[in-house]
C-alpha cells in the first residue's frame, strides 16, 4: 500500500477504531478485537504529528466505549457461558449423589444394620435414616450414618422425605409391595422386598435450560435418564411420584447404556423381587 495513501494515516485509522468501538458497544463480541486495535494503534501515532494530542483524546473516548463492551460481553455473555457451565456440573454431582445412595443402600444390605427377619440381609432405608437424623424404623439406632453430612438440607414435604444437594433433589422411595413404593418415613416398607430393592430419583430444584435431567436408579445399580425438557419435573411442586419410571409420559433412556447387575451387592437370595424393579428385566 502506497505510504501516502489516506489508509495509512493515523487521522484515518482512529477514526475507524472509534467507530468500530462505537459498534462494538452495542455488539460486545467486536469489543475485544476494537480494544487489540487501538492499543497498537495508541504507540505507532508519531510524536511529532500535527493532530497528535486530538487523536490520542479520541483514542480515549474509544478506549471507553470498548471497555463498556467489554463489560457488558463479560456480564451478558461471558457470565452466562459461566453459569451454564456450574449448571451443567450440578448434574454429573446429581448423578454422583444417586450413586453414594446405592453404595449406602448396599452397605446397609451386606451389614445387615436393619434386619427385622434376621436372615442376615440387611434392608434399604430412607434418606433421614441414612443420614442418621431418625433412628432406623423410628426405633432402631444405626451403627453409623453412611449419608451423614451429604446434603445440603433434608426436607419433608407433603409427608415424603427430600434430600437436597448442589441444585438437585434427592428422594428414595421404598417398597411397600410388588408394585407400590413409599417415600413417606413413617410408612413401613415390606421387610423382604426392602432387602432386595429400593429406587432414588434426583431433579432439578429450579427450571435452568442447562440442568433438565432427572436420574433415576435402584439396587441393581440400573441408571436411567429423563430429558425432561419441557421441565415436566422441577422443584418441590412438580417432583417425581415413587412410581414415575413406570410412566409412560417419561421417556426414560440407560444412561451411557449401563447395564444393571444380575442382583443387588451382598444379596444371597433369589434376585427376582429386585429384577421386578427393573423396567427391563
Amino acid at each position: 500500500m502506497d505510504s501516502n495513501s489516506p489508509l495509512r494515516s493515523p487521522v484515518f485509522q482512529v477514526r475507524a477504531v472509534l467507530a468500530l468501538s462505537a459498534v462494538g458497544f452495542f455488539y460486545p463480541i467486536l469489543a475485544i478485537p476494537s480494544f487489540l486495535f487501538m492499543i497498537v494503534l495508541s504507540t505507532s501515532i508519531p510524536d511529532d504529528h500535527p493532530t497528535r494530542r486530538r487523536e490520542l483524546l479520541t483514542l480515549g473516548l474509544a478506549l471507553a466505549l470498548c471497555l463498556s463492551g467489554i463489560a457488558k460481553f463479560v456480564i451478558s455473555d461471558g457470565m452466562k457461558g459461566i453459569v451454564e457451565a456450574g449448571y451443567r456440573a450440578t448434574g454429573k454431582k446429581a448423578l454422583t449423589s444417586m450413586r453414594e445412595i446405592r453404595i449406602a443402600q448396599d452397605i446397609l444390605r451386606k451389614k445387615a444394620y436393619l434386619d427385622h427377619d434376621g436372615d442376615g440381609i440387611g434392608e434399604s432405608a430412607q434418606l433421614s435414616e441414612l443420614m442418621g437424623l431418625t433412628k432406623a424404623r423410628g426405633t432402631i439406632d444405626l451403627p453409623f450414618a453412611p449419608l451423614r453430612n451429604n446434603y445440603a438440607r433434608l426436607e419433608n414435604y407433603d409427608g415424603q422425605e427430600i434430600g437436597y444437594r448442589s441444585g438437585y433433589f434427592l428422594m428414595v422411595c421404598l417398597p411397600t409391595g410388588p408394585s407400590t413404593w413409599t417415600a413417606h418415613p413413617n410408612t413401613p416398607p415390606d421387610p423382604e422386598m426392602a432387602e432386595s430393592t429400593f429406587r432414588a430419583y434426583a431433579w432439578p430444584a429450579e427450571a435452568f435450560k442447562s440442568t433438565t435431567t432427572v436420574y433415576f436408579i435402584n439396587a441393581l445399580e440400573e441408571i436411567s435418564t429423563f430429558s425432561n425438557e419441557g421441565f415436566t419435573v422441577v422443584g418441590l411442586d412438580k417432583r417425581p411420584a415413587c412410581d414415575s419410571r413406570e410412566d409412560p409420559n417419561f421417556k426414560w433412556e440407560a444412561w451411557r447404556n449401563k447395564k444393571p447387575r444380575s442382583k443387588p451387592a451382598g444379596y444371597s437370595k433369589d434376585a427376582s423381587n429386585a429384577r421386578k424393579d427393573s423396567p427391563n428385566p
